[in-house]
């Protein structure tokens, strides 16, 4: 399966001069589109084309006849059929200032005669949505994500709203379905966006955050995979969250107003086991945008994602300790990659042990995305292993990263939380800090004690820590998460006196050597201290 993505048409004047979709030019950079997708990929074939919103400016209902006449010729180009078309409407299709005035219905309706122009059967239609499926185990949602809005920024949907649409997409979907969701304004968080930097109030004006439930709930639903696409901001991006794949694609149409919001097309191509990208951009050779001057440049096809089915694990080697998720440790080990954060060099992490190899594990987490996946994930461990009630639970975080996480889930419980420096002689804690004693006073009313930890090297100094916390209370099921476990030989894949053991990254090396094997420190000085 094939899919064009393209946004943001902003057809104003059609029988202008300034605009790329100009009656004049809208053919000749159509044309030079398919050519130079034709160049790169000679045997693509689209499938769907994908627009998510904002066909007109300004409410200009009056202009979606010429919008017609522009989807035709892309649809007739690329040989796209009518039924295979998916939109979804934006801030600028219909008059959202006379909101006060009239009703929101009747101003969507000259939107709503132009899309059942393409569109006209659906599975099931409301105010806000509708739900159309393109062929078996295939479907499309479209979301209204300006309803309710009173200002032409991200709307709301009521619980009612939001019931309908899960209803909807329970009668119609399973475990085998690829669900595309077409909806104009941001339901993920693109922070990283040079808009974002730029422009104030970005986030109100940009980010559905009160679409945020919505997307929860359709994420639980038992579809393999699920990609919802964007417009609004005119700027280029993706994520990828477990199940979960987000384009975000720059505008298509427009005037030539600024240098940084290039004209793009995105295609993805989807198989079974996998989600890639092509992007192509209106480019020109100098920096002042004369319309006629630039071309279409499309780059490789990037994978962004592989889809594995879950699998229920059997006859696994003794060995063996695998990553609790795996989307989230490919994702660790990109961002170790690309941040450059894997040091050489010689750190003391225990007693018998130097490490020639270190992670700076408060930079990686950094990435706030990362830590909201990981967080969720440790959530969903710890309901897995809980034994008793949620007031008997205690969670150590160990070191910075493990006690935000600890923090955060101890919110999420309501229950109590310990953060302790587990590598307290390195000089960079007091002694009250160091104290262990606070956290192990109460631990006679505790059932289940969840330790997270950033990254276990050897597993010594945790595996004395458990052994301690046992000591105190035997009868303590104790559960350890790390973010990093070394990927050594023999490594530690059971935690002794722990129920549990489990870990985000199980494919990172960290070189190990005892203190006996390794030149004086007269010759090779230590870069860290852990210990």
């Amino acid at each position: 399966m094939t899919i064009l993505h393209i946004t943001d048409l902003h057809l104003d004047h059609f029988e202008g001069d300034q605009e790329f979709l100009r009656k004049g030019f809208y053919q000749e950079y159509i044309d030079r589109l398919f050519l130079s997708i034709q160049k790169k990929e000679p045997d693509l074939k689209i499938n769907y084309l994908v627009i998510t919103g904002d066909f007109i400016n300004k409410g200009k209902v009056e202009n979606y006849p010429d919008v017609e006449k522009i989807i035709d010729y892309l649809a007739e180009k690329f040989s796209i059929e009518k039924r295979n078309m998916c939109f979804a409407i934006g801030n600028h299709d219909y008059k959202w200032k006379e909101l006060t005035s009239a009703d929101e219905l009747t101003l969507k309706m000259p939107y709503s005669d132009f899309r059942k122009k393409y569109i006209p059967a659906v599975i099931s239609e409301g105010s806000n949505y509708f739900l159309s499926k393109l062929e078996e185990d295939i479907f499309f949602l479209s979301i209204d994500s300006t309803w309710n809005s009173n200002d032409g920024t991200p709307g709301i949907f009521n619980i009612g709203d939001q019931d309908n649409i899960i209803e909807v997409l329970k009668n119609n979907t399973n475990e085998k379905t690829t669900l595309l969701i077409g909806c104009h304004f941001l339901i993920a968080p693109f922070d990283d966006s040079f808009l974002a930097m730029e422009e104030q109030n970005w986030h109100e004006n940009h980010h559905w955050s009160k679409g945020a439930s919505l997307r929860d709930r359709i994420r639980r639903l038992p579809a393999s995979n699920i990609i919802w696409f964007h417009g609004d901001v005119h700027a280029s991006d993706q994520k990828i969250i477990e199940n979960e794949t987000f384009i975000l694609t720059s505008k298509f149409g427009g005037t030539a107003d600024t240098s940084q919001q290039r004209r793009q097309a995105v295609i993805l191509h989807i198989t079974e086991h996998s989600v890639s990208r092509l992007t192509c951009s209106y480019v020109f050779p100098t920096h002042g945008q004369h319309l006629t001057l630039g071309d279409w440049e499309c780059s490789e096809i990037n994978e962004l994602r592989t889809i594995t089915p879950v699998q229920e694990v059997t006859n696994t080697p003794s060995n063996t300790l695998n990553a609790f998720n795996h989307e989230v440790e490919k994702e660790i080990l990109r961002l170790i990659k690309e941040k450059g954060l894997y040091k050489f060099g010689r750190f003391h992490v225990s007693e018998e042990y130097i490490s020639l190899g270190w992670v700076d594990i408060n930079k990686l987490l950094s990435d706030k995305l990362l830590l909201t996946r990981i967080s969720d994930k440790c959530f969903e461990l710890v309901r897995q292993n809980l034994s008793g009630s949620d007031e008997e639970i205690l969670f150590i975080g160990l070191e910075m990263i493990g006690g935000i996480l600890a923090s955060q889930l101890s919110v999420r419980f309501n229950c109590k939380n310990s953060i302790i420096p587990l590598r307290s002689k390195s000089g960079h804690y007091s002694q009250l800090e160091s104290n262990h004693s606070p956290a192990f006073d109460d631990l006679a009313n505790i059932k289940d004690i969840f330790i997270i930890i950033d990254l276990i090297s050897s597993g010594n100094s945790i595996t004395e820590f458990v052994e301690n916390l046992n000591t105190v209370n035997p009868n303590l099921s104790i559960h350890v998460i790390s973010i990093i476990s070394n990927d050594r030989e023999n490594k530690m894949t059971v935690i002794p006196k722990a129920k549990s053991y489990n870990t985000f990254c199980a494919k990172l090396k960290i070189p190990l050597i005892k203190h006996s094997e390794m030149p004086d420190e007269n010759f090779v000085e230590p870069n860290l201290k852990f210990q």
